[in-house]
């Protein structure tokens, strides 16, 4: 009986102990946190619906601009994961040592489309960035230059098809490319020049009509992530990440109009 006793004391100790390294080990974190810019507000969410389904574990997002996102994670912020659509933000932070060398990674390059609600008389297929001249068109939504690459890109846009003095007074800037939408679809503004990953998501295609901008108008949109250097969460972000870049991942983002490396 006591030789019983004993054993189970032992095993249930041993049990214990495992169990404790179980749960303080980095792949059962309890949450992974997520730094990513709004326009990649409903990619991003699918791929983390379809990685809690996998994996059962927590994931939050923080959406923001890519300039203010970058700025947060310098004044101390939190994060595990950050995406930008602008590679020099993650660049800069593997520099200084606050992001993982070696973690930096290109998943693609975006698009930008002109973007009208669906009840809009304009045809923005037929007449493309000439719609910009417009007069019913009294404004354009963009996203901020200095803190959103898309914004930055939308005026390069305007710049070469040589209509950007021409409609310099219509724009209406904002803080993010989300916000630029939200301008269209309240009434603030007729057009928006957003990322294809916004306009292609379901419930956008549903309240809107676009039309792409062709790439060569502006310069490359290349959205990249990179992990934090003080993260708790290390293990599991590399799950993530290893996600994303499964076959199943890719046919997300190619959904959503991202221009994928082979």
């Amino acid at each position: 009986m006591i030789q019983t006793y004993i054993a189970r004391a032992i095993l249930t100790i041993i049990l214990c102990l495992l169990l404790q390294t179980f749960f303080e080990s980095p792949l059962f974190a309890q949450e992974l946190r997520i730094f990513a810019p709004t326009e990649m507000k409903f990619v991003l969410q699918d791929l983390v619906d379809d990685f809690q389904k996998a994996r059962q574990q927590k994931v939050s997002i923080s959406f923001d601009s890519s300039g203010r996102l970058f700025a947060r994670i310098k004044q101390g912020e939190t994060a595990d994961l950050f995406f930008s659509s602008d590679l020099r933000f993650p660049q800069r932070l593997v520099e200084t040592g606050e992001a993982e060398s070696g973690t930096l990674y290109r998943y693609g390059a975006s698009s930008l489309v002109l973007w009208a609600p669906k009840h809009s008389s304009l045809n923005i297929p037929l007449q493309q960035m000439q719609v910009l001249l417009d007069p019913m068109v009294k404004k354009i939504a963009i996203p901020d230059p200095a803190l959103v690459p898309p914004g930055k890109a939308a005026l390069a846009a305007l710049a070469h098809v040589r209509v950007y003095e021409a409609v310099q007074k219509k724009i209406t800037l904002t803080d993010t490319s989300w916000m630029a939408a939200r301008y269209v679809e309240s009434g603030a503004a007729e057009v928006a020049i957003i990322p294809l990953s916004l306009a292609t998501a379901p419930s956008m295609l549903e309240a809107g009509i676009y039309w792409e901008i062709p790439r060569a108008y502006y310069p490359s949109l290349e959205v990249c992530s990179v992990i934090l250097r003080d993260t708790p969460s290390r293990e599991m972000a590399r799950a993530f990440l290893l996600h994303i870049n499964s076959k199943a991942g890719r046919t997300v983002l190619h959904r959503y109009g991202f221009l994928l490396p082979r």
